[in-house]
């Protein structure tokens, strides 16, 4: 398994425990006691990380080395040379730069960010001030208000 491989496996497993750090932060603050605290790990992942985020950094420590990860969710207003061009939940218009090497998946299958259409819900994941190396789209119409962007 190469590193990069192995970097993702230790990220999916990280924001689960990324997500009860902040989960544990949030109920200490009082933030999320009118919500209803989620009581698992994935319970805590979909809370945090479902369709209600716009955006989360999540840092982990990797074998000793410090990561530092962007995740940015939203509607896709453009593909733009310099990046993707979202609108996020929470009205926040970000434009994320995407690596030339990303996985791009449009519903679960191998695309390209060509294959990328406006009004599509689309997640990136990136490394910091790196550009994205992971984008996701979902579909249309969330998160955000219903209609076109």
């Amino acid at each position: 398994m190469d590193e990069r491989s192995r970097t993702r496996r230790t990220f999916r497993r990280g924001v689960a425990a990324g997500a009860l750090a902040v989960a544990l932060a949030a109920g200490a603050s009082g933030l999320a006691a009118s919500q209803g605290q989620p009581k698992d790990a994935k319970a805590l992942g979909e809370y945090f990380f479902g369709p209600n985020m716009a955006r989360a950094e999540v840092v982990m420590v990797v074998r000793g080395v410090v990561r530092d990860y962007r995740i940015d969710q939203g509607r896709l207003l453009a593909a733009r040379p310099d990046g993707l061009e979202l609108l996020e939940r929470d009205g926040t218009r970000q434009v994320v730069p995407v690596s030339p090497a990303a996985q791009v998946t449009v519903h679960g299958r191998s695309a390209s960010v060509a294959d990328l259409v406006r009004g599509m819900t689309v997640i990136t994941i990136r490394d910091g001030n790196q550009p994205a190396d992971t984008v996701r789209a979902l579909g249309f119409g969330k998160p955000g208000k219903p209609g076109k962007p």
